[in-house]
């Protein structure tokens, strides 16, 4: 069975010098992005100095993420070798973006913690153009109260750079064209199943966040087989917002001019927003269980205003322009 599931990732980042290799990115603490889901496309040609053209793309839907480090938070013990956690949609994945390589540990679904005693190495940087890496691992882990044995084998290449064109004219020089297959086997007592995963990535040099992913995801079970495409784009892209510690929370865009996400840790009570002459402007609601909600600001006057969010007994307070 072959299912569609689309996304999309597009940034505004300053042009970099062109080189040879994918060099480690400059990452910081509480960098957050915005990814929009669009229509599946061919991911064009391997090469040098090639032009690859996105102008096209449409976003359908949107998402946001947040790199924070990995102490504090609440599985750290879990995961003592990984420097940042990749925070997307309620999930937490952590990883080391360099200096030397680019490896994943594991991560938390759904308040569920697998941690990787074997990480995963998908390169090492400087990751010179036509050049290639691969990594096995092996891990026990436990997932949703199952004992599973995973053996994973990665193959990445190097087979291009140059020009990435977008919609709305933004361009991105100093971009590398990233494949990976990587086969995923989980063996337990309900048996054998293997994920097999196909990735096109464009990543600009400087940056941990692809500007555009393509993924081919084909999922093997005793049921059957199942098979999804995925095309990612980065929308946004704002450096050093804010350290997302556990009592704190996360806000973006800011300054915003129409829709702001806010995204917490721990458990939130409630939720308000007042104007600069400290008058409630709006309650916010939020679902239980849900970690994230959103505000629409498009009809507000330009001001700053002050976001408050209580859990328990404490208090955080953040600043939102409206421009």
């Amino acid at each position: 069975m072959k299912k569609l599931i689309h996304f999309l990732f597009v940034a505004t980042l300053p042009v970099v010098a062109l080189t040879q290799s994918l060099n480690a990115p400059l990452v910081q603490a509480g960098d957050y992005f915005s990814i929009a889901v669009g229509e599946p496309q061919d991911p064009g040609e391997a090469g040098a100095n090639m032009v690859w053209d996105y102008t096209g793309l449409t976003a359908l839907q949107n998402y946001n993420g947040q790199i924070v480090p990995s102490v504090p938070s609440t599985y750290q013990d879990d995961y003592p070798d990984a420097s940042w956690i990749m925070e997307l949609v309620g999930n937490q994945y952590y990883y080391n973006f360099g200096p030397e390589t680019f490896e994943y540990f594991g991560g938390v679904e759904n308040g569920i913690s697998y941690p990787y005693q074997d990480p995963e190495l998908f390169y090492s940087y400087p990751f010179e153009f036509e050049s290639t890496h691969s990594d096995e691992s092996f891990n026990s882990l436990t997932i949703q109260g199952l004992a599973v044995e995973r053996s994973t084998s990665t193959l990445s290449a190097n087979d291009g750079h140059g020009t990435l064109n977008m919609p709305n004219e933004q361009v991105y020089e100093d971009v590398f064209r990233i494949r990976t297959h990587r086969v995923i086997e989980d063996s337990s007592i309900t048996g054998l199943s293997t994920t097999e995963v196909v990735q096109t990535m464009f990543i600009q040099n400087g940056i941990a966040v692809p500007v555009i992913t393509h993924t081919t995801l084909i999922i093997t079970t005793t049921a059957g087989t199942d098979e999804y495409e995925f095309l990612e784009f980065m929308q946004s892209y704002a450096v050093e917002v804010g350290v997302v510690e556990p009592d704190l929370f996360a806000m973006y865009p800011n300054p915003s001019t129409e829709r702001v996400t806010i995204k917490w840790v721990n458990s939130v009570d409630v939720i308000e927003v007042y104007d600069g002459s400290g008058r409630l402007v709006e309650s916010v609601s939020h679902y239980p269980g849900l970690n994230v909600t959103g505000i629409d600001v498009s009809d507000w006057n330009p001001g700053v205003y002050t976001v408050s969010l209580t859990s328990g007994e404490h208090v955080t307070t953040k600043k939102l322009v409206v421009e």
